[in-house]
């Protein structure tokens, strides 16, 4: 009887310790974070030919469905890539250059809120698109109908039902395989993980604004009498240009409880389409050494007041451009002189 009562107790004792108190869900963001990942240029050719998938390993879920959904390696690649010129054109001019490493994602600073959704909407947009390509198996076009106004010939617009025809872009299976690629949770255990899954959310939202229809016109002699039209996610450069007005009026979010994992902001409000973010960044004025700038007033600010270097260099561009017989262009050549600025 001792003996079972005191197996009792330790039974008890280690379910409450192990178990109870042990949160559902351990942040699967914060641990593996797919952007940190996607950003990683270090990967060969041969690599990314053998196993495409590689560079997902940190997480096994990802991983899995990444090599047993044809195409699918394929189109997360791509989207990697693009997320990285992206995320570095947008910021060449700027302190952090979209450089980063593993210790900028244990912590949400601005420029992680930025990464995330850059990530998401990336994913988002290459998948809708791979829909419409036929490069996915699990998807397909989107063809949902939808009623337009045509002009009449008395200038009011007249209501006409329309075939939704040509093949547009799948944004409510992009959408939907981003949430689940990414395991996002808008309420979880861990407030961090919390914070990310509404950046990633700032980025498909960002997407899905941007939205356009393409039209094509149908009739005799060009008249346009039919249309048919279909819907296209934007570029990426369109989606990351306002993603990163959002990085420069992303508001801080303060904890009102440090001590505990599950402290609940001072701020209430959950603005839908702001990116949050939780700690302040360095002035990164380490890495912008020997960096070049936009012109003298961007050397102010990222050359950090160690002053700049100034250098004159000559370009050949086309100049004197004039239109020839079938339609031929032909222009001369023109040195012009450039100055460049280098911070010391």
């Amino acid at each position: 009887m001792v003996i079972a009562a005191w197996l009792s107790v330790g039974l008890r004792t280690y379910v409450r310790k192990h178990w109870i108190h042990k949160p559902r869900i351990k942040g699967v963001l914060r641990n593996n974070p797919i952007a940190a990942v996607y950003l990683y240029q270090d990967l060969t050719s041969a690599t990314r030919k053998t196993a495409p998938c590689y560079w997902l390993r940190a997480s096994r879920q990802q991983y899995t469905q990444c090599r047993r959904e044809p195409g699918l390696a394929n189109v997360l690649n791509d989207s990697r890539f693009l997320t990285i010129q992206q995320c570095e054109d947008q910021f060449r001019y700027d302190r952090w250059n979209c450089s980063h490493s593993k210790n900028m994602f244990k912590k949400v600073y601005r420029e992680t809120a930025f990464m995330h959704a850059l990530n998401a909407a990336s994913i988002t947009t290459m998948v809708s698109r791979a829909c419409a390509e036929g490069k996915l198996k699990k998807c397909h076009c989107s063809t949902k109908a939808k009623k337009n106004k045509i002009d009449g010939d008395d200038g009011n617009l007249a209501e006409n039902k329309w075939k939704w025809g040509g093949c547009g872009d799948n944004l409510q299976y992009g959408r939907r395989f981003v949430r689940k690629f990414l395991q996002l949770r808008a309420h979880s255990a861990d407030f961090q993980e919390t914070i990310l899954s509404h950046n990633s959310e700032v980025g498909i939202r960002t997407v899905a604004s941007q939205m356009r229809d393409v039209c094509k016109c149908h009739g005799v002699s060009g008249s346009c009498s039919i249309k048919t039209c279909w819907r296209r996610v934007p570029p990426l450069i369109i989606t990351a240009t306002q993603l990163k007005k959002k990085y420069h009026r992303a508001m801080k979010f303060e904890f009102g409880n440090r001590a505990t994992r599950r402290a609940e902001p001072t701020n209430k409000k959950w603005p839908k389409g702001q990116l949050l973010y939780l700690e302040n960044s360095s002035t990164f004025c380490a890495v912008t050494p020997h960096r070049k700038c936009l012109n003298r007033m961007n050397c102010a600010t990222l050359c950090c007041g160690r002053g700049y270097y100034t250098k004159i260099v000559y370009e050949n561009r086309n100049c004197n451009c004039r239109w020839k017989k079938k339609f031929e262009m032909i222009c001369d050549q023109c040195s012009f002189e450039i100055e460049e600025f280098t911070c010391k």
